[in-house]
């Protein structure tokens, strides 16, 4: 069998050529049909999964690009330190990693026994996320990417200003986040603790989905992406208008958009309370899918991405031919559909309303499933041979 993997061509003349062990040997040809005698014989890119058998790895560090995926018996991974980018994903039995410092791209998820990460701040992308042992980060801030998804023993993350980006979602303790204000991409979603986002203003990427205490959002308005899903407490969204794309699904106290019309992509997905749509004319993509309350949609005739899934109050669609894509699956209060020809592509799944769609022929991507009132395709058909 052939490799997929190009030869690792790295110099070796002042390197000895080690024989690999038979036990490591056996594996990687059983996983990827590669007879490996020796270093040189090792791919550039290696991925090793559930090798229950492997405990030493120490020639396996002259791989580029090496993933060992649930190998619970590799504990001593001191020789890796070479590994361009490396990946130890749920290897239990690991839990010294002070010598991966000057891996670049580094990934320990679910690596439970790690704790201390202290030697790790020279690492340029950093995966530590589900470390649950976890608790110092502060020797972390010159990482350029770092995940700590769901460390939930992490709390302090004052010292973490300087990263790129930054994934904190699921970090349960973390209260102040005041210091992350340089951060350009930020991801506190499900952290349920933190309350005062206002040093957050200048963040390019900001996700507070479902973080539940946050209240006051008027300082976000520099943000460039915002995802307010879910964040139940959030009522007053004028402060709003600038940032280009914002999703506020199931912020269900939600009621005045009426700012939100210069925003470019808009979701406001289960938005309940939300029935006064008419100044939402200039979004690009607007999703209003199962905001119950909206009936009037004739102002949104210019917007190009248009999705009303489940509007089941929505009745007069005639405005809405300027739309491109458009989205009306369920909305069974629909019946005519005639001034929709000149849509690109329609969907009208489960419209039970629509019966004549003779107007649609000339529609480049149509969907017309569950459409059971419609008794003649005939016209449609025959324009698709």
């Amino acid at each position: 069998m052939m490799s997929a993997f190009p030869v690792c061509k790295r110099a070796r003349k002042t390197l000895p050529d080690l024989v690999i062990p038979s036990a490591l040997r056996e594996t990687i040809f059983e996983r990827t049909g590669i007879d490996c005698t020796r270093q040189s014989d090792l791919p550039a890119e290696l991925v090793l999964y559930g090798c229950c058998d492997i405990t030493d790895v120490s020639t396996l560090s002259v791989v580029m690009k090496l993933k060992l995926i649930k190998c619970p018996n590799v504990t001593d991974v001191s020789s890796l330190s070479a590994v361009k980018e490396l990946t130890l994903y749920c290897c239990n039995g690991i839990e010294d990693v002070s010598a991966l410092g000057t891996v670049p791209m580094l990934s320990l998820p679910r690596c439970d026994r790690v704790s201390d990460v202290s030697m790790l701040g020279t690492v340029q992308v950093l995966d530590l996320s589900e470390c649950t042992n976890v608790e110092n980060v502060n020797a972390l801030s010159t990482v350029q990417k770092l995940d700590l998804a769901y460390c939930t023993n992490v709390k302090d993350v004052s010292a973490l200003g300087t990263v790129k980006e930054l994934d904190i979602s699921g970090c349960e303790l973390v209260e102040d986040v005041s210091t992350l204000g340089h951060v350009q991409k930020l991801n506190l979603s499900n952290c349920e603790r933190v309350r005062d986002v206002s040093a957050l203003g200048a963040v390019q990427e900001l996700d507070l989905s479902q973080c539940t205490a946050v209240s006051d959002v008027s300082a976000l308005g520099g943000v460039r992406v915002l995802n307010l899903s879910s964040c139940s407490a959030v009522t007053d969204v004028n402060a709003l208008s600038t940032v280009e794309e914002l999703d506020i699904s199931y912020c269900k106290d939600v009621t005045d958009v009426s700012a939100l019309g210069t925003v470019q992509k808009l979701t406001l997905i289960g938005c309940k309370n939300v029935a006064d749509v008419s100044a939402l004319g200039g979004v690009q993509e607007l999703n209003l899918a199962y905001c119950k309350r909206v009936t009037d949609v004739s102002a949104l005739g210019t917007v190009q991405k248009l999705k009303l899934t489940g509007c089941k109050r929505i009745t007069d669609v005639s405005a809405l031919g300027g739309v491109r894509k458009l989205n009306l699956t369920g909305c069974t209060g629909v019946t005519d559909v005639r001034a929709l020809g000149t849509v690109e592509k329609l969907n009208l799944t489960g419209c039970t309303g629509v019966t004549d769609v003779s107007a649609l022929v000339h529609i480049k991507k149509l969907n017309l499933s569950q459409c059971t009132g419609i008794l003649d395709y005939s016209v449609v058909w025959h324009t698709r041979r």
